[in-house]
């Protein structure tokens, strides 16, 4: 029996589970990995080996868990707001995990910081338009809660991740008079 991964990877876990079974039994391989590889719990079809540096950075793993939470959850908004706000709130969620993931893949500790920067950016930007669903009641405090826990878990752990890249912060200090006087100071 030959399989083609576009057969294995579009199907579902429901109408394939006959098949997982019959490939599992004769230890077929799917793209030189064994079949049993393919199929996880969650009933995705996927390979266990990582291809990529940025699957294995973990706080890409939690803005991957964060987008589909987002997108589970504006489906419930109403139809007036698809292309407002759960267009935008799905667009940032997904920006989140692209930075990172475009981030770790540049040649320097410090475009790596800029990307994190703009990640934690978009963390805030979901965050933001949670506290805007909920205001307009798309979203209840029970289910609020849970994700703006998880987006303050993530935004610590993206920020830990920028500050262990001992990169020199890029935000320049901006110096402020000491007194409200608005004329200019004649000392240095």
């Amino acid at each position: 029996m030959r399989i083609r991964s576009m057969n294995i990877r579009s199907g579902c876990w429901r109408r394939c589970r006959g098949l997982r079974e019959e490939v599992e039994g004769r230890g077929t391989k799917v793209e030189g990995v064994p079949a049993r590889e393919f199929f996880l719990n969650s009933g995705r079809f996927e390979t266990m080996r990582k291809r990529f540096r940025f699957e294995e950075l973990e706080v890409w793993q939690e803005a991957r868990g964060l987008n589909r939470e987002i997108s589970r959850l504006t489906k419930r908004f109403p139809l007036s707001e698809q292309f407002a706000l759960t267009s935008q709130l799905r667009r940032a969620s997904v920006s989140i995990s692209s930075n990172i993931a475009e981030g770790s893949g540049r040649n320097s500790d410090r475009d790596f910081a800029h990307f994190l920067e703009t990640a934690y950016g978009s963390l805030m930007e979901v965050a933001s338009q949670l506290f805007l669903a909920f205001d307009e009641e798309y979203l209840d405090g029970a289910t609020l809660d849970p994700i703006l826990e998880k987006a303050r878990i993530l935004s610590a752990k993206i920020a830990s991740l920028n500050r262990s890249l001992l990169v020199k912060a890029s935000k320049v200090a901006i110096r402020q008079p000491s007194t409200l006087d608005p004329r200019p100071s004649t000392h240095p």
